[in-house]
Order: C-alpha cells, then structure tokens, then sequence
C-alpha cells in the first residue's frame, strides 16, 4: 500500500471548479437550460463506466462539462489541464504518460456533442491520473 494519501475522485474534480463561481447541480443546471445534450451525456455515462466514482461526479452535477464546455471556465481548464501535462516532465513525470498531443488531438476531433462527451471523460481521466501522479509520485513503494 502506498504511503502517499489517496485524494477521492470527486474531491479532485471538484477542485477542477475552483475557477468558477459555483458547482452546478443537475437541479441548476435544467433550470438555467444548460443541460447537455443527450448523445453528450450518454458519451459522458459510457466513457465513465467502470469508473464508479467519475460516473458518480457527472451524474451529480447534471453532466455539465468541465473541461469541453464553450464557456470562458471550460476553455481556461482546458488549457490549464493541457499546459500542466505538457510540463509533466519539469515534476519527473513521464511525458508519455501525460501526452498533451494525444489529448489537444481528442480536442480538436471532438465536433460533435457525443466526441465531446468521450473527450470530456478523457480530459477528466487525464487530469485524475496527472493529479494523482503529482500528489503520490509515479512509483509504488
């Protein structure tokens, strides 16, 4: 077992937030009309599954997205998400591993709400990893 704390998923996605205002809720979100499309969600529900707690993060918060959005906050994440892992090797990470190419591409193919979907949970998935890497380093003692 590692010595390094385990960060709960909801907890670090949550932090993703931080720039914005406020965590929508599903409730907020139908109200104000920013409910994802539903081919995005259900991109969102299959990308996710397996994954108990990041399926459990958007189903929480009405699958608005975090990182795919078209809002100033989406497009700052997304940068700042693509900027962190581009400089994973300045923290010892393998660059490999945290391939900022790789995700920008997913980006720049994703034109429809159900590629957005698959790309959100891969930038969710490559922001977990990239955050548990930071916290608890690569290797296991």
């Amino acid at each position: 077992m590692p010595f390094a704390m385990r960060i709960p998923v909801t907890a670090l996605l949550t932090a993703a937030f931080l720039s914005a205002p406020t965590l929508p809720s599903a409730s907020i979100a139908e109200a104000e009309g920013r409910t994802p499309p539903l081919a995005f969600r259900q991109a969102v529900a299959e990308a996710a599954f397996g994954d108990d707690s990041l399926g459990a993060f958007y189903r929480e918060t009405g699958y608005v997205p975090l990182f795919t959005g078209a809002d100033d906050e989406s497009r700052a994440r997304r940068a700042a998400l693509l900027e962190a892992l581009a400089r994973a090797p300045l923290h010892g990470l393998p660059a490999a591993a945290h391939d900022a190419g790789a995700l920008r591409d997913v980006f720049a193919r994703a034109g429809s709400p159900r590629a957005r979907g698959e790309a959100e949970v891969a930038a969710a998935r490559a922001y977990l990893a990239y955050a548990h890497a930071v916290q608890s380093g690569i290797l296991e003692p």
